[in-house]
């Protein structure tokens, strides 16, 4: 059993979820044969009993994709960072603004990238606040609490379009040089990889034995007199 869970992760959790599929449909069977002794709380209690763990398998089995529409909406509230000569400028259309921030006033830029971690990012250390410019039209919640930016320390993580382009552009535009290699440091030496066709797409499965010579951190940018 041990070896087959090892060999299929996901049967870690597909087999509770079956446990607990298989209690509600006996709940929802009984609760039609004795309608009467079930009250309109407890429907509501058994038919999410049933509902809840059957879309967690679907999703761990077939996995839960997004319609074109969803992924276009999706890409439309994704933070963006596009570069000048002068300044940084993160836009962030879920805050309806954009952070520009001046070269001058960041003191240090770090990559960071831990197994724990969900994201890669940037650290950005700066010396003053940024600016804050606002949209012409702002959601309500947006014009109810406006945006902090009192803040001289701020992450930014690795889905922000642009991303990889930091390194490339300070060197563009402040002769910074930096060997920073994007590839996940996780990854050393392939051990196997094996594709499995579902409907509709591939799922390549990659098993990787860590490298020993790991970097979770790297400074890519320190204002120094050389390069202020």
């Amino acid at each position: 059993m041990k070896k087959i869970i090892n060999k299929n992760p996901k049967l870690i959790f597909v087999i509770p979820l079956g446990i607990f599929l298989f209690l509600g449909l006996l709940l929802l069977f009984l609760a039609v044969k004795y309608p009467e002794n079930v009250p309109f709380y407890g429907w509501i209690t058994i038919i999410l009993f049933v509902l809840l763990p059957a879309i967690c398998m679907y999703g761990f089995i077939f996995g839960l994709r997004l319609t074109e529409k969803q992924q276009r909406s999706s890409e439309t509230q994704r933070n963006v960072i596009t570069y000048s000569e002068q300044e940084i400028w993160i836009h962030k259309p879920i805050l309806d603004g954009t952070y520009r921030i001046n070269w001058s006033i960041i003191d240090k830029i770090v990559y960071f990238d831990y197994p724990g971690d969900d994201h890669a990012y940037y650290t950005f250390y700066l010396n003053d606040f940024p600016e804050f410019i606002k949209n012409k039209k702002q959601w309500w919640l947006n014009r109810l609490f406006p945006v902090n930016v009192n803040m001289r320390k701020f992450n930014l993580n690795n889905d922000c379009l642009n991303f990889y382009d930091l390194p490339e552009k300070l060197n563009e535009y402040l002769n910074v040089v930096t060997d920073t290699d994007f590839a996940d440091p996780r990854k050393g030496k392939l051990i196997s990889k094996e594709e499995i066709y579902k409907s509709g797409y591939t799922e390549t499965i990659e098993h990787w034995q860590p490298s020993r010579d790991i970097k979770w951190e790297k400074i890519l940018f320190q204002r120094s007199d050389n390069n202020a």
